[in-house]
C-alpha cells in the first residue's frame, strides 16, 4: 500500500471523526441502529440486562465518548441525557462525583395514558387510587454499593418531585419488591401502597413474588415529601443541586 493511500484513508477517517464530533446528542445512533446492534447480539448468543439505559444506548454513548474532545464521564451523560430528552425518552438524573464517576442514577418517565402504565407496571389497574395523567413512573434507581449509605435515592427523588410540582404532574408512582427496606421510608413521604400479585415476568427484572405499586399524590402530601427529602438529605440535595431549568415533559410512547 502506497503513502498516498494512506494518507487518504486518514484524511477520510479524519472527516468522519469531526462530522461525527459536530453532530448533537449520540451521533452514532444515526449510523448504528438499535436493530443492527440487537441482531449482532443474538448472532454471538449474547445476553443483558437493561438498567438505567438500553443496550443500544451504552454503547452509543461509549462510542461518541471516545471520539469526543472531552471523554469525561461527566460529559458522556450530559450527551446522553441531551439524546434522551430529544427522542422522547426517559429523563436520567445521575450524581456524579468529583472525578466524574457516577455515583446514583435514577430513571423518570412521563406516561400519558392507563393503557402505556398498565404495561410498564405489568398488571392491571385495579386500585382504589385513581390517577389523573400525565403521571410521572420511577424507576431504575442504583448506586454503588460504596455510596449507598449516602441518601442519593431521596436526592434524586427529591429532583424529580420538584419536575413534578413544576409541571403540575400530579401523581408520582414507583414500585419494589414487598418487604423492600425502601417501604419505611416512602411510607413517611406520604406514598400510598397496592399490592401486584402478578410481580415482574417481562421485565428484565424479574420476581415471582408479590410487588408493591407505590403512588404519591402530590397534590395531598407533595409537600410533605419534599420536606422529608430535605430533612434527611439536605446536604446532599444542596451538593447535588440540579443544573438548568427542568426540561420541557416529553411523553414516553412504548416500552
Amino acid at each position: 500500500m502506497d503513502s498516498g493511500t494512506n494518507f487518504s484513508d486518514l484524511r477520510h477517517a479524519q472527516q468522519v471523526r469531526s462530522k461525527l464530533n459536530s453532530m448533537e446528542g449520540l451521533p452514532f445512533s444515526d449510523v448504528l441502529s438499535s436493530e443492527t446492534i440487537a441482531d449482532g447480539m443474538a448472532e454471538h448468543s449474547a445476553d443483558c440486562r437493561e438498567r438505567v439505559f438500553t443496550t443500544d444506548v451504552v454503547l452509543w454513548t461509549f462510542l461518541s465518548q471516545v471520539i469526543n474532545k472531552d471523554q469525561s464521564c461527566q460529559a458522556a451523560v450530559a450527551r446522553t441525557i441531551s439524546f434522551l430528552l430529544s427522542h422522547g425518552k426517559p429523563l436520567v438524573l445521575a450524581a456524579a462525583g468529583r472525578d466524574g464517576q457516577l455515583l446514583s442514577t435514577m430513571r423518570g418517565e412521563i406516561i400519558g395514558d392507563l393503557a402505556l402504565l398498565e404495561r410498564k407496571l405489568e398488571c392491571p389497574w385495579t386500585f382504589s387510587a385513581a390517577p389523573t395523567f400525565p403521571v410521572l413512573l420511577l424507576s431504575r434507581a442504583a448506586t454503588l454499593s460504596s455510596h449507598r449509605r449516602e441518601g442519593f435515592n431521596l436526592v434524586l427523588r427529591y429532583w424529580f418531585l420538584r419536575l413534578a410540582v413544576t409541571h403540575g404532574v400530579r401523581f408520582v408512582i414507583g414500585t419494589f419488591v414487598a418487604g423492600s427496606a425502601r417501604e419505611r421510608t416512602l411510607r413517611a413521604m406520604g406514598y400510598d401502597f397496592f399490592v401486584n400479585t402478578l410481580g415482574w415476568q417481562q421485565s428484565t427484572y424479574r420476581s415471582l413474588a408479590p410487588v408493591t405499586v407505590a403512588v404519591l399524590d402530590m397534590q395531598r402530601n407533595g409537600e410533605r415529601a419534599l420536606a422529608y427529602c430535605l430533612q434527611h438529605a439536605g446536604e446532599g440535595i444542596a451538593r447535588f443541586s440540579y443544573e438548568g431549568g427542568f426540561p420541557e415533559l416529553k411523553y414516553v410512547r412504548d416500552l
